[in-house]
């Protein structure tokens, strides 16, 4: 199943370490493939560094699509992590 959603990015710092290692961890534990893009660049969303080389300011449009099973509920948890105007607090 592949499921995509268009994002604004909220945060007024855009997407900086702690928000790009709350997104791969989220990636990586989902049992299928995240994609994020963001003009005519696409990374996966399991890669810090990728993620951050998109260089993602407040208001940035990107569109984040997931393959496979939970594609919804993963999209869920990264779409609440780049929405919030805060950072996100990350679980222990």
């Amino acid at each position: 199943m592949e499921t995509h959603r268009t994002i604004l990015v909220a945060n007024q710092q855009g997407v900086h370490g702690r928000v790009a290692t709350m997104l791969a961890k989220i990636a990586v534990a989902y049992d299928g493939e995240v994609l994020l893009q963001y003009k005519n660049e696409i990374v996966s969303c399991c890669s810090i560094l990728d993620v951050l080389s998109l260089g993602l300011t407040q208001g940035s449009e990107i569109k984040v699509t997931a393959h496979g099973e939970k594609a919804e509920e993963t999209l869920d948890k990264i779409s609440q992590i780049l929405t919030s105007a805060t950072d996100p607090q990350p679980d222990n």
